[in-house]
């Protein structure tokens, strides 16, 4: 209950009841309201109110209650209602509960049982097995059973974390949110990029009359779309200038090989035949052209 150990209790009763949510009283007294959020408490629906005989102090601290110490023995047995939330684990050892507990001596014999009992077991009760002792065999619950004993075994595992295992992870949390925020601004930057540089192929495909102002496909721009192999615009601009009709095979072949050409040690020389040098001839005037258009 708000993070405090009290300990075991015995349970003398429970009951369900709607609660309102200002009779809770928090640490200092006063009275809890829905923001404080200390605990989950719906005014509409009936909750699980267990009434437990817990070792409190003896003496209160204005309307605050607190855990005795059991080995002071400062405190004695009192019955506090709590919700069932607050029970954090169950045993199977069961007491008989006396049934006037309004008498103060049969308060006391409760409290001498539960300290023989306490020092029987080592301040541990042996816990409710709920399959061996409530024989649940419910195939849906015994799933979730072993999937929470194989995290406890996992958690048994990992050791005791230390405050530089805690720093450590709080850094690769921070570092995370970093590389996450240069990845969105890369993405931008990207994107910014990409969008100049499509601005400046529109440019270069409207120059060579590819599309039209309103960046619609022309006839040209068609060809260039199918053409896959070398530089696309410079063999569209020899197709629709006609540059390959009527030329023998050998210097069609010749032609294409400028095209796929990779070597660039040294510096390309003109064919001596007359008939390949003009075609030549044409292939570097388109190619100055289609260049000229890049550079601007």
């Amino acid at each position: 209950v708000n993070k405090i150990d009290w300990g075991w209790g015995i349970v003398i009763n429970f009951t369900r009841r709607r609660i309102n949510v200002k009779s809770v009283l928090k640490p200092d007294g006063q009275g809890l309201s829905k923001s404080d959020k200390i605990i989950d408490i719906d005014e509409n629906k009936p909750v699980l109110i267990i009434d437990v005989m817990l070792y409190v102090q003896k003496k209160l601290e204005g309307n605050e209650i607190k855990p005795g110490d059991t080995q002071k023995k400062n405190g004695m047995l009192g019955i506090v209602p709590i919700m069932l939330s607050c029970v954090d684990d169950l045993s199977k050892v069961q007491m008989k509960i006396i049934h006037d507990l309004h008498d103060k001596k049969n308060i006391k014999k409760m409290e001498n049982f539960y300290f023989e009992l306490m020092k029987r077991f080592d301040w541990y009760p042996p816990p409710l097995d709920p399959v061996k002792d409530m024989e649940i065999d419910d195939a849906e619950f015994l799933d979730y059973l072993k999937k929470i004993e194989g995290l406890e075994k996992n958690i048994e595992n990992l050791g005791q974390i230390t405050d530089e295992d805690l720093r450590n992870w709080l850094k690769r949390d921070e570092l995370k949110k970093e590389y996450e925020q240069l990845t969105r601004q890369t993405a931008k930057l990207g994107a910014m990029v990409a969008a100049d540089d499509l601005k400046k192929m529109k440019r270069v495909l409207r120059r060579l009359d590819m599309i039209s102002e309103d960046e619609i496909v022309k006839i040209k721009g068609k060809v260039a779309s199918e053409v896959s192999a070398a530089n696309e615009l410079v063999i569209t601009e020899l197709l629709i200038n006609g540059n390959f009709q009527k030329m023998e095979p050998e210097a069609l072949a010749a032609l294409c090989s400028c095209l796929v050409f990779t070597d660039t040690k040294g510096e390309a020389q003109e064919p001596k035949n007359p008939l390949l040098a003009d075609y030549y001839s044409k292939l570097i005037t388109i190619v100055k052209k289609v260049a000229a258009v890049y550079v601007e």
